[in-house]
């Protein structure tokens, strides 16, 4: 990777070839929709500032945006982008421009053999677990607020040895930056760095039907923009499998793991590792699996369930593992991918959700540490009548290889939405969280309420009006706020 402009250069060649695909492509696979807004809003307290120190504001932001979605005769292409204007019509705060953005690019550059996919995000996120938060952008926290821009690309190879086995291999190349919101001009902050990632896989083919094997090797290489430090994180295994009937099949698998982070004080920097499990699939809506085995790090659990009813789904799954705050920020998404039954979203965003999205808050503090993730979560989706209903908990750990200090985030997450004519629609979105770190004593608990209706003036024209509470309570009394807004918003779709 020779910097930003190459890869960015290589970014825009790879999207090229991915839209001359579409003369081959049949009519209406590839969308694009630009779409502007405005919004005036009045808060009552503007800086999330404590009892007593409150300052209220009108803010007026202009969004322009686009969505983008499309597949051709050998590339999947989907992106969004807003980028948001903030004026501030009274206080002392600056005005500002916020880039929201999510894009993949799925390319075969050689049928059935070499392909190349290609992503980039921007959007802000949390600095310290245990700072002053919030998912609503005009706030006022930017000493605990970065900007981040990920982008990377991944070429993949694949071979299938007729019905015996099949060889894949692929190398990955990102970077990213985070940099506070209050001085893009400064260092780049924890978490900013390259990666680059080498996978190889050799896996049975459909020769083998009750037993099935594959041998797996990974390197995850980080070098941390602001202290220098290097990790990298090796794990070579041999997977076994054994499948007794249709419902059942039972796992397996040993290796070696190592952790060659240059801080690791855990003495855990490489042994064996094992693991057994089995995955169930009682009938064709539910799903089951779990393990349980030994990793440098210690004993390691992990699972998965899934359940489809006629009008609802629920999913949950655990995870531990070695990450690092680079990778968990590759892995934030600003916008909907998926539905409330898990289902890819096909359809281009709503202009009403480009225009004002929240923020992703489920992250910890930014580190350049290997850590140890533990990460739980549960979604339940629900659809009864005109009524959608989403409920989301999660509860994420990290505990870092150096300090063996460990932060935690406990929340949930409630979404509602409901036709109420077939020009208004009506929504609601509750968040709960509560957080707590070993780095920095003490913990915070935060809710964010925000009830919308939209409403459909005319073909390309929607118009919107929303509230929302913010709350921020912590042990020490520091970061304690309370915030109240009402907005209007119209939109345009071009």
């Amino acid at each position: 990777m020779s910097g930003p402009v190459s890869t960015f250069g290589l970014l825009c060649c790879l999207l090229i070839l991915a839209l001359g695909d579409v003369p081959r492509a049949h009519a209406g696979e590839w969308r694009l929709r630009p779409s502007l807004g405005v919004t005036q809003r009045y808060s009552d307290n503007v800086n999330a500032a404590p009892s007593g120190a409150e300052q209220s504001e009108f803010i007026t932001s202009i969004n322009t945006g686009v969505s983008l979605a499309g597949q051709g005769g050998r590339a999947n292409v989907r992106a969004n982008y807003n980028a948001q204007s903030y004026y501030f019509l009274g206080s002392e705060r600056d005005n500002r421009v916020t880039h929201f953005l999510s894009s993949g690019l799925q390319t075969e550059i050689i049928r059935n053999l070499f392909f190349v996919d290609a992503n980039a995000t921007m959007a802000p996120t949390l600095i310290n677990n245990t700072g002053r938060i919030t998912n609503q952008n005009y706030l006022g926290i930017d000493q605990n607020r970065a900007n981040v821009l990920n982008y990377g690309f991944t070429p993949r190879l694949q071979h299938r040895f007729g019905s015996w086995a099949t060889a894949t291999a692929s190398a990955s190349f990102r970077d990213t930056t985070a940099s506070r919101e209050d001085d893009n001009e400064g260092p780049n902050l924890a978490g900013s760095g390259n990666n680059s990632n080498y996978n190889a896989r050799l896996a049975s083919g459909r020769r083998f039907t009750s037993f099935d094997w594959a041998v797996d090797f990974s390197e995850r290489s980080f070098t941390a923009d602001s202290s220098g430090e290097e990790s990298t994180l090796r794990n070579t295994q041999l997977q076994l499998g054994y499948r007794p009937n249709r419902k059942l099949r039972l796992n397996s698998s040993v290796g070696v793991e190592s952790n060659d982070f240059v801080g690791n004080r855990r003495n855990n920097n490489g042994s064996g590792t094992w693991s057994v499990g089995a995955n169930y699939n009682p009938t064709p809506r539910t799903n089951l699996a779990g393990s349980y085995g030994r990793r440098p790090f210690g004993e390691t659990k992990n699972f998965d369930f899934s359940h489809r009813f006629r009008r609802a789904v629920i999913n949950g799954s655990y995870r531990e593992d070695y990450r690092t705050t680079s990778e968990i920020l590759q892995e934030q998404q600003i916008y909907r991918t998926v539905d409330e039954f898990g289902q890819p979203l096909e359809e281009l965003l709503d202009p009403t959700e480009l225009v004002d999205p929240e923020l992703p808050i489920n992250n910890l503090s930014l580190t350049d540490d290997v850590f140890i993730s533990r990460n739980f979560q549960v979604s339940i989706g629900y659809r009864y009548r005109l009524n959608s209903y989403s409920l989301g908990i999660f509860r994420s750990e990290q505990e870092s290889s150096r300090t063996e200090n460990t932060e935690e985030a406990l929340g949930t997450n409630f979404r509602w939405s409901r036709p109420i004519s077939p020009r208004s629609m009506a929504s609601l979105s509750i968040v709960r969280q509560e957080r707590r770190g070993s780095a920095r004593r003490g913990s915070l608990q935060a809710l964010f309420i925000s009830p919308r209706l939209t409403y459909r003036l005319g073909q390309h024209v929607n118009m919107s009006f929303g509230y929302s509470y913010s709350e921020n309570s912590s042990d020490t009394g520091e970061f304690d706020f309370q915030e109240n807004s009402a907005a209007a918003t119209l939109s345009y779709a071009f």
